[in-house]
C-alpha cells in the first residue's frame, strides 16, 4: 500500500504556494507510535525551551501526518496540530499559527498550563491569538467526493469543504488508509467527482374520476284520510267571579347572603383544606440524590479525560477514550432522570390528576 508525503524541496515549495494539497511518494509510512513518540519528544523540548530541537520534531512530524497509513483518533489530532504549531512558532515562523487555528477549531476548549510552557512564552500568546481567528468553509465548486470513506482533521466528512487559510489533514479509507496535509479547500483531483445534475421531478396529473350520481326515487303522496264533521255543542254559561277581597302587600324581607367558603363568621374561618400527596416528598428527594449521583459520575468522568490528556500509550489513550465517553453518557442519563424525578415531585399536587410520563427504550 502506497503512503503520501513530502519530499523536503517539495516541503518548501509548496508551502509558497497557499491552496495547493501537499502530497508526493513517502519512502516509508509514518506509524502512529512513531508520531507518538515524537510528539513526546517535542513536548519535552517545549517545556525546556529548547526551541532548535523542537523545530526539528515539528518539522518531522509536519511531514510525516502525510505519511500515514493509519487513521488519526480524533483525540490525537489537536494535540498533534499544537505541537507541530508550537514548534515551528518557537523557532520564529508564523505558519504554526495556522497549525494552531486548526488545533483550536478540532478542540476550543484547550489552554496552555503552565506545566507546559512558560508563563512568559510567545508561544502561549500566539495560540491565545489564533484561537480568536475565524475562517468561511472553502471547496470546489460542483465537486464531490469520489469512492471511500473520508475525514478531515479526524472528522468523518461527507463533502469537499474545509476552512480557508489553514492545514488540514485529509483521509481516504478505501481498502487502505491515505493522507495528505491539504491548504484550506484546496482538496487533490483524485479524491473529487463530479455531482451528478440534479433532475427535477415533473409530477404527473392524476385524472378525477367523475362520481355517478344516482336517480333519485320519485316521492309518492299517500292519500289523507277525510276529516270527520264537527258536532255543535252547545255550551253552558260561566258562573259569575265573586269578588275577592283585596290583599295587603307585605314587602318580603331579603333573603341574607349565601356564605362563601372561604368566607370568615363568628365561629371561624372556613376555607377548603389541601391535601398534601405522600409521595410528594419521596419523588423530591429521590431526585435531588439521583442529580448528585450523576454530578459525582461526571466528576469521575473529569479524572478519566485528564488521565487520558497525560498518557502517552496508544492503547490506553484508546481504553480512557472509551472510559470518558461512557461516564458522561452515564452522567447525563442519571441527571435526566433525577432532574426529572425532581421536577414531578415538585409540580405533583392532591387532588387534581397530574399527566403521566412514559418512557420508551
Amino acid at each position: 500500500m502506497r503512503a503520501r508525503c513530502l519530499a523536503p524541496f517539495a516541503l518548501l515549495a509548496l508551502w509558497l504556494v497557499p491552496g495547493l494539497a501537499r502530497a508526493a511518494d513517502c519512502a516509508a509510512p509514518y506509524t502512529l507510535d512513531t508520531l507518538l513518540a515524537d510528539m513526546v519528544a517535542a513536548e519535552g523540548f517545549l517545556r525546556a525551551g529548547d526551541t532548535e530541537p523542537a523545530k526539528t520534531v515539528a518539522a518531522k512530524m509536519e511531514a510525516g501526518v502525510a505519511c500515514m497509513d493509519a487513521r488519526l483518533p480524533r483525540p490525537m489530532v489537536a494535540r498533534t496540530f499544537r505541537v507541530i504549531g508550537a514548534g515551528l512558532i518557537g523557532a520564529g515562523e508564523d505558519r504554526g499559527k495556522q497549525w494552531f487555528a486548526t488545533a483550536a477549531e478540532v478542540e476550543p476548549g484547550f489552554d496552555y498550563g503552565v506545566e507546559e510552557l512558560p508563563a512568559d512564552s510567545p508561544i502561549r500568546f500566539a495560540y491565545l491569538d489564533a484561537k480568536s481567528s475565524s475562517a468561511d468553509k472553502e471547496g470546489p465548486d460542483d465537486k464531490t467526493f469520489a469512492e471511500g470513506d473520508f475525514t478531515l482533521d479526524g472528522k468523518g466528512v461527507d463533502e469537499p469543504l474545509a476552512k480557508a487559510g489553514r492545514p488540514h489533514l485529509l483521509q481516504r479509507d478505501a481498502g487502505g488508509v491515505t493522507s495528505w496535509v491539504i491548504q484550506g479547500g484546496a482538496f487533490p483531483d483524485e479524491v473529487l467527482a463530479d455531482k451528478a445534475p440534479e433532475v427535477a421531478a415533473v409530477p404527473v396529473p392524476v385524472a378525477k374520476a367523475k362520481k355517478s350520481k344516482e336517480p333519485k326515487a320519485a316521492k309518492v303522496k299517500e292519500p289523507k284520510a277525510p276529516k270527520e264533521p264537527k258536532v255543535a255543542s252547545a255550551k253552558e254559561p260561566k258562573p259569575a267571579k265573586e269578588a275577592k277581597p283585596d290583599k295587603e302587600k307585605v314587602a318580603k324581607a331579603p333573603k341574607p347572603a349565601k356564605p362563601n367558603k372561604s368566607s370568615t363568621s363568628s365561629t371561624g374561618t372556613v376555607s377548603a383544606s389541601r391535601k398534601r400527596p405522600w409521595e410528594k416528598t419521596p419523588l423530591m428527594i429521590g431526585g435531588g440524590v439521583l442529580m448528585g449521583v450523576g454530578g459525582g459520575i461526571y466528576y469521575m468522568a473529569g479524572q478519566k479525560r485528564k488521565a487520558f490528556d497525560a498518557s502517552n500509550d496508544v492503547a490506553e489513550v484508546d481504553d480512557l477514550q472509551g472510559q470518558v465517553n461512557r461516564l458522561v453518557i452515564l452522567s447525563a442519563a442519571v441527571t435526566a432522570v433525577g432532574a426529572g424525578t425532581l421536577t414531578w415531585g415538585v409540580i405533583l399536587d392532591g387532588g387534581r390528576p397530574m399527566p403521566a410520563v412514559q418512557f420508551r427504550f
